[in-house]
């Protein structure tokens, strides 16, 4: 189960960092292709404004008369190529004198009637996106500008450049931003995938290792510190950890001997007192001595087991007392009778002085010993 978390926890942190860097990548990639195509359709829109006066010039030249219709017609032509842009001319009540297109037969004759007119007609610059009132199949961007004669509106020229030659050039800048954007992103994911896997996946396999090896009892077994970031911190911790339950086993085994000490020399007495009776090496008629002595022993026995199981108990937050209200006293008096007879054998002269009858304390009564 802990390696599946393992390669869990690297999935997800690869899952999300691929994720940010594909959303990141994605949204630079849009924005510099909105930017790309703004930047083409500013550049054609400028292109086309550029031409305002030589236009003005050719077409004022040939509505004064002074240029005859094929040499007009050629001059919009030339501009027609030159900036791929269809040139429509009419005048001041929008019919269409010219037009650089094919279909111009069609065209001639025809009036133009739109607000965009009415802008121009009041000497404005109008740009716009669209198929000009469906006479165009494809959208085009339209610049129309008003032809000034002797600071009077006497016509209109209208430039349509096709939008899908803008499209086709932002085109290949796409493609150029996403192939770039796919390759960085390819790149990024690399280079994290190596940084991580070496900056924070093979500490947690070596703290995770490490930590199997204790938990088989190899305390000597400790995390190598790299680093002085969290993963640092976090080895060191570790360490810190490892030496406080080497310490513990230490101090556990130590335990073990001094109590495995402490039960054997009452085990090894009373067996040997035992011994002693069977094979008659202790008299009969000292048998009851040497049963006291068991006796004392055996007492030692339980209360070092009780000593035990009170310790065991404070380890897992068992151990409890019975605290309540007790005359002190009463409970010196019990102890002096309790040891009577040891301290007559001992010709021990104690005298047990009580300032007052009752002295009423606090405390777990059963535990005093």
């Amino acid at each position: 189960m802990k390696v599946i978390k393992k390669k869990s926890l690297f999935t997800k942190l690869m899952a999300t960092y691929v994720v940010i860097i594909i959303i990141a990548y994605s949204v630079s990639a849009v924005i510099l292709s909105v930017w790309f195509y703004n930047y083409y359709y500013n550049q054609r829109k400028d292109a086309l404004l550029r031409e305002e006066a030589n236009l003005n010039r050719i077409v004022g030249d040939y509505m004064t008369q002074k240029t005859d219709p094929e040499k007009f017609k050629f001059e919009l032509l030339v501009i027609d190529r030159l900036l791929d842009a269809r040139v429509l001319v009419v005048d001041n009540f929008g019919y269409v004198i010219s037009y650089s297109g094919q279909g111009l037969d069609k065209m001639i004759g025809k009036q133009i009637t739109s607000e965009e007119f009415d802008e121009i007609r009041e000497g404005r610059i109008v740009v716009k996106k669209g198929n000009f009132k469906n006479m165009f199949s494809s959208p085009m961007l339209t610049v129309g500008m008003p032809v000034v004669i002797h600071d009077q509106v006497q016509g209109a020229v209208f430039l349509h450049s096709p939008l899908d030659e803008i499209k086709n050039a932002v085109k290949q800048a796409y493609i150029v931003v996403w192939v770039s954007a796919a390759l960085a992103i390819l790149f990024s994911i690399f280079v994290i995938y190596i940084f991580s896997d070496r900056i924070l996946i093979r500490p947690l396999e070596n703290i995770n290792t490490t930590a199997k090896s204790i938990a088989k009892g190899e305390f000597d077994k400790r995390v190598q510190v790299n680093s002085d970031d969290e993963i640092g911190d976090l080895a060191t911790s570790f360490n810190y950890m490892a030496d406080s339950l080497k310490n513990l086993e230490n101090m556990r085994k130590n335990f073990i001997a001094n109590i495995s000490h402490e039960l054997r020399s009452p085990l090894t007495s009373i067996n040997g007192f035992i011994m002693g009776m069977i094979d008659g090496t202790i008299p009969q008629e000292k048998w009851t001595y040497y049963l006291n002595i068991v006796h004392d022993e055996i007492q030692r026995l339980t209360r070092l087991i009780n000593d035990l199981l009170d310790l065991s108990r404070l380890e897992s937050g068992e151990f409890s007392l019975q605290i309540d209200k007790f005359d002190i006293n009463e409970l010196i008096r019990e102890r002096v009778i309790k040891f009577e007879d040891k301290i007559n054998k001992k010709n021990i002269n104690m005298d047990v002085i009580l300032i007052e009858d009752k002295v009423m304390v606090i405390g777990d009564r059963d535990r005093i010993d």
